[in-house]
């Protein structure tokens, strides 16, 4: 799966440079109407990213990923079809970029 930005850079190299530059948003800080409140450029791509990896590493073959964004309460669907937490997610997300 190849996600880019809106141009031509991987998402996941943006978000890892966001990253580096201390901009990325805490995850628990992105649930619901939180969302709105971040920076559009980086809530985009740090969401872009998420979501990507997400299929890059849980795969698109599974109905996973279209289970969990229909869902209100975003934590519990989580934990739910993919047993994990926020933190974990966000741990393994964070390791994935920072081989970006």
């Amino acid at each position: 799966i190849l996600c880019l930005d809106g141009g031509d850079t991987p998402v996941h190299v943006r978000a890892a440079e966001y990253w580096a530059d201390d901009s990325l948003v805490p995850l628990a800080d992105m649930l619901g109407d939180a969302w709105f409140e971040q920076d559009p450029g980086v809530a985009y791509t740090e969401s872009g990213s998420l979501a990507c990896w997400l299929l890059e590493r849980y795969g698109v073959d599974n109905d996973y990923f279209q289970q969990l964004f229909p869902r209100e309460d975003f934590e519990d669907a989580l934990s739910e079809i993919y047993g994990f937490d926020l933190d974990y997610l966000e741990e393994d997300w964070l390791t994935m970029l920072s081989n970006n």
